[in-house]
C-alpha cells in the first residue's frame, strides 16, 4: 500500500491512497510500502510520537517521504535581508505547531532506525526519503 498523508482529501492520483493522519495511524503495522508525509508533522504536537507511529506502518524496505520548510534556512534569509519579518512569519507559522530543519528530520529518522536515502535543500524546504531497513 502507498499513502499519502494529507489535511484534507482531495482527487485521488499517482497511485497514492490519500488519507488524514487521524487514519493513518491507525492502519495495521508493516502494511506501507510508502509514505508520503510532507509537512504533516509540523502541524501535529507530539511529532516524535507520531513520526515512530507512522514508521511502524512501514515494512522493511519501506520508503518514508518527508518535506517542510527549514528552519535555519528561513533564518539564513531574514538575517540576509532577503525575507521580511511578515513572510518569515507566514513561512514559519502558518497554522503549524513547529518548524525543523533538514539536520533535525535526518536525525530523527536515524534515531528511529531508518536509513537517509535522499536528502535535499530545494529554496526553503527540505525533502527527505528514508527507508525502513532491519536490524541485524
Amino acid at each position: 500500500m502507498k499513502i499519502e498523508i494529507v489535511k484534507e482529501i482531495k482527487v485521488e492520483g499517482g497511485g497514492y491512497q490519500q488519507m488524514k493522519l487521524e487514519s493513518a495511524v491507525n492502519l495495521e503495522p508493516s502494511t506501507c510500502d510508502e509514505i508520503i508525509v510532507g509537512d504533516i508533522l509540523d502541524y501535529t504536537n507530539n511529532k516524535g510520537q507520531v513520526f515512530q507511529q507512522l514508521v511502524s506502518k512501514l515494512k522493511y524496505n519501506g520508503i518514508i517521504n518527508l518535506s517542510g520548510i527549514s528552519l535555519d534556512i528561513i533564518c539564513n534569509e531574514y538575517n540576509n535581508g532577503q525575507l521580511t519579518p511578515y513572510e518569515m512569519t507566514e513561512l514559519l507559522y502558518n497554522g503549524k505547531t513547529s518548524t525543523d530543519t533538514l539536520y533535525g528530520i535526518i536525525n530523527m529518522c536515524q534515531h528511529y532506525g531508518l536509513e537517509i536515502i535522499l536528502e535535499d535543500i530545494t529554496q526553503y524546504k527540505y525533502i527527505v526519503s528514508a527507508k525502513k531497513v532491519k536490524n541485524e
